[in-house]
């Protein structure tokens, strides 16, 4: 391989393309950029007003009272302390 085939494959096609450039390649980046942030803007608009409200409904609550990961707040720290405070309760009316 001589220096002129090395520096084509250093700095050929996988190079980042000029400012300015407006190929192909630079649009359907973009647009594929623009497709993903969408997505995510609609992933999170769908999950605060549709799917974060279902354990809160009365008809549903029943089932998400000791289910940490669906709330919005939920974490390890409080699952952690819920269970201590239900051994600790359970333990006192024994």
């Amino acid at each position: 391989m001589g220096i002129s085939s090395a520096h084509v494959a250093a700095h050929g096609w996988h190079s980042a393309p000029h400012a300015g450039d407006c190929s192909e390649g630079n649009l359907i980046f973009i647009l594929y950029l623009f497709i993903w942030h969408l997505a995510r803007l609609m992933e999170k608009s769908i999950v605060k007003d549709y799917l974060y409200p279902t354990p809160l409904h009365p008809d549903y609550s029943h089932l998400f009272q000791d289910q940490f990961a669906f709330r919005p707040t939920g974490s390890t720290t409080a699952a952690v302390v819920f269970l201590l405070h239900t051994l600790t309760e359970l333990l006192q009316t024994a």
